[in-house]
């Protein structure tokens, strides 16, 4: 079923001039548009979506967003014009809460954090299909975070039980329904996949480390890259720049973004921001940065293209 808001004539209209990306504004349970460039930017009005959203997960493609509404999955598609497609998704895992795109933004990992359960929807571009449930139930604690390999084939999770997190392997068409320990670590809070998806970066907020896992599939080994002596303090989120040789680190205990060679060619070096960071997301493929949550405050964008300033995004 497709939910179509609007005239069909208003929904080819774009939005009018740049738009750096999307947010959710839980004030009015709306997605709005950031539009202009870095450093003259401006919340756009609401998106044409016919039903208050609860959450939003957005792609680095910056056209769709997973959004989860009165207890229901949606994929909204064409963004960028003023009255965008809603679609509901066929998830069968209850208390569905979180969810990730793929890099190419192909597919979607859905999951219940405290559930354990997860359910890949892949064909987001034309026909979504929902894969069958995967019950991890058996494993102790709750899902922190988890990642989806470009393929759409492999799951990285994390997860937190009293004090002791790992990081589990799922490849749910192996023919291995088991999940795999790839790392056991204190507190894991985010998780990336690089080297065309054969290795991994861990963050650990207990720890205050950042771990390199080499080889996922093959030997697994975990190499610390990164740690408090590096201005790793309290991790929320991490990015890669866009030739992957950069690693940037958002840190809530020193309200700040710590930038690691990963060759380790180069010293580290440490960005001040003007609040704790709550959260590290690309809002498009420049990347332009969002390191906090919409509140009474306004929005902080860093700009990773252009010589990594931070800049503002009022709120009205």
């Amino acid at each position: 079923m497709l939910v179509t808001a609007g005239l069909a004539v208003a929904a080819d209209s774009p939005l009018r001039g740049p738009v750096l990306g999307f947010v959710l504004d839980p004030r009015s349970h709306s997605i709005r548009p950031i539009q202009g460039i870095p450093g003259a930017s401006t919340l756009g009005p609401p998106l044409d979506i016919p039903f208050a959203i609860d959450r939003a997960v957005f792609s680095v493609q910056g056209n769709s967003a997973l959004i989860f509404s009165g207890g229901g999955a949606f994929l909204v598609r064409g963004m960028r014009r003023s009255h965008p497609d809603t679609l509901p998704l066929p998830i069968s895992i209850p208390d569905a809460e979180s969810a990730v795109f793929n890099a190419p933004g192909s597919a979607a990992l859905f999951y219940s954090p405290s559930g354990r359960q997860l359910q890949i929807v892949s064909g987001l571009a034309a026909d979504p299909i929902a894969g069958v449930a995967i019950d991890c139930s058996g494993q102790p604690g709750v899902i922190t975070s988890a990642a989806l390999d470009a393929g759409a084939t492999s799951i990285l999770m994390t997860m937190q039980d009293s004090g002791a997190g790992s990081v589990l392997l799922l490849q749910p068409g192996s023919g291995t329904a088991s999940p795999r320990a790839v790392l056991t670590s204190p507190l894991p809070s985010a998780i990336l996949y690089l080297n065309q998806d054969r290795d991994a970066l861990v963050a650990d907020s207990g720890s205050n480390q950042i771990v390199w896992i080499q080889d996922l599939n093959g030997a697994a080994a975990a190499t610390v890259v990164a740690g408090a002596a590096d201005g790793i303090a309290a991790p929320v989120g991490m990015q890669l720049s866009t030739d992957e040789k950069t690693l940037l680190v958002a840190n809530t205990g020193t309200s700040s973004i710590t930038v690691h060679s990963l060759a380790g060619t180069a010293p580290v070096t440490q960005l001040p921001l003007p609040v704790p960071p709550s959260r590290f997301d690309k809002l498009n493929r420049e990347p332009v940065l969002l390191f906090n949550d919409m509140g009474n405050g306004p929005l902080y964008l860093l700009d990773e293209a252009g010589g990594r300033q931070v800049y503002f995004v009022p709120v009205n």
